[in-house]
């Protein structure tokens, strides 16, 4: 999948060597080696397992950074905040040699990840002057960072390199992955995305043509927001949880009854009254409500079998981390189809509009307001007795309630 960015600029073009088209970083004095502190980066593991390939060297004074790093400690940070975006499909390798009891891997967000090896690609040499990277320093940073006398084509840089782990047999997470049009390491990323398509993994490429490396750190840019909702939109999909905001206008109501007819389930907590428009608008979308409380009253209650199409949940239960979700999987596809025909023949139950212009005309027999008045109809002589009781009670005696009168 490719998403087109919201404005047109130039695109990349190839570095000429006397003449750049980019801007010159700027060149700070050279951090003092003396001034260095030995930082140790390394993965996720299990206690049981030390895998060389995912630990990573000492930092020692002699490797300094390049003259482009204002400092020692802005250099670290450098390190940090490029070494984690290939530090997530170790952890997520990682993940998949080992069964857990309460954590799920279910998906990988690849940002610009920081892969290379010994190969010199086109991208890289063609932007070896763009903003943000150069060879140089990703050279440095990837001597820093991996075990003495390795090269870049080590398993922690070059994933899917000769010295990398097959995954075709593992369970390894869907992916999501980010790739800018300027950034130098843009081949390495679209190996990347092409060693997982061949072993057999999902994997969604998203191009930003006019992004540099880096680029969501500048809110600014067009590609920072577009990035934002298209990670939105994955982790929704990947936990099959729809998160819709709504507004009291057209774009609101929009939004709702896409967000209510997409799922196969839909949430209705129990409120602060007997009950609540998600109740109806999940009942018109035909998604099956799934009704979190211990003791709520429902529109139409014996009239209705709400049981025939929706889904009861304690309160206790929903509370407990990660039930509700697998305990909705467990229900079979036979299942929600008839929770879904027994929704659909109470379906004009819920419905308040007669269909003439203006409302004026005679109201549908099966419809809201004449069950409105059938249950009035049935609660009344149940008011009657407890207004009887209230009266005769003796002072100061509180006499139970014996129906929701509401």
């Amino acid at each position: 999948m490719v998403s087109k960015p919201l404005i047109s600029q130039s695109t990349p073009q190839a570095n000429s060597g006397s003449a750049s088209t980019y801007p010159p970083p700027p060149q700070p004095p050279p951090a003092s080696p003396s001034s260095s502190t030995s930082m140790v980066v390394a993965l996720l593991s299990s206690p049981q397992t030390q895998n060389p390939s995912t630990t990573f060297a000492e930092d020692s004074p002699e490797k300094s950074p390049p003259s482009s790093s204002p400092s020692t400690t802005a250099s670290h940070r450098s390190i940090s905040i490029h070494c984690w975006r290939q530090c997530a499909h170790h952890v997520a390798l990682r993940a998949c040699e080992h069964k857990f009891l309460q954590l799920q891997v279910i998906g990988l967000i690849a940002l610009q990840p920081f892969f290379g090896g010994e190969e010199r690609t086109e991208s890289e040499t063609r932007l070896d002057g763009a903003p943000a990277l150069n060879m140089e320093r990703t050279d440095w940073f990837w001597k820093a960072i991996l075990p003495e006398g390795s090269d870049r084509d080590h398993a922690a840089v070059n994933v899917f390199g000769p010295n990398s782990v097959d995954i075709s047999g593992m369970e390894f997470p869907a992916t999501i992955m980010f790739v800018g049009g300027f950034d130098p390491l843009q081949d390495w990323q679209k190996k990347y995305y092409e060693g997982l398509k061949r072993s057999g993994k999902e994997v969604c490429l998203i191009e930003y043509p006019n992004a540099i490396h880096s680029f969501y750190g500048f809110p600014e840019l067009p590609e920072s927001s577009l990035m934002i909702k298209e990670v939105r939109d994955f982790m929704q999909k990947q936990s099959r949880v729809i998160m819709e905001e709504g507004f009291p206008n057209s774009t609101g109501m929009e939004q709702s009854i896409r967000g209510m007819r997409t799922p196969e389930f839909c949430l209705h907590p129990a409120g602060d009254t007997p009950s609540s428009c998600r109740l109806f608008d999940a009942i018109q979308s035909l998604c099956i409500p799934v009704i979190v409380s211990d003791n709520i009253e429902l529109p139409f209650e014996g009239m209705i079998d709400y049981s025939e199409f929706s889904v009861f949940v304690a309160v206790n239960d929903a509370l407990r981390p990660n039930w509700l979700v697998g305990y909705l999987k467990s229900f079979s596809k036979e299942q929600k189809n008839k929770f879904r025909q027994n929704m659909a023949l109470v379906q004009p139950i819920f419905e308040y509009d007669n269909g003439h212009p203006g409302g004026i005309g005679p109201i549908n027999p099966d419809g809201a307001v004449n069950h409105i008045w059938k249950k009035v109809h049935q609660k009344l002589p149940m008011i009657k007795e407890a207004i009887v009781r209230e009266k005769r009670k003796p002072p100061g005696v509180s006499v139970p309630l014996r129906c929701h009168c509401t």
